[in-house]
């Protein structure tokens, strides 16, 4: 890995010691709970899910985590329709 560059489990890391609400993540408990990554050259997008029972997905909480693991929360995902299970990693919004 180059120097200077975020790995994975780092970003994951940098959120959950920031963030003790999702120490627990990922977990098959109900609701499961699940993280999802992107990689960026500048750093990684994280989003810890609630993965739904009868609904594909009750919500995320989406973050930026950079290089120098600086944390920025970008936003809030809570799907309107019961259906909707996709959604952007990067703007916490439905695709």
């Amino acid at each position: 890995m180059d120097k200077g560059l975020l790995s994975e489990s780092d970003a994951v890391a940098v959120l959950k010691a920031a963030y003790p609400e999702f120490q627990n993540y990922p977990n098959n408990s109900l609701p499961p709970q699940t993280i999802r990554t992107e990689k960026e050259a500048d750093g990684w997008y994280v989003a810890f899910v609630q993965e739904g029972s009868g609904r594909p997905i009750l919500g995320a909480k989406c973050y930026f985590v950079s290089n120098d693991k600086q944390i920025r929360e970008t936003g809030t995902f809570a799907p309107a329709d019961l259906n909707e299970s996709g959604f952007s990693i990067k703007t916490c919004t439905t695709l």
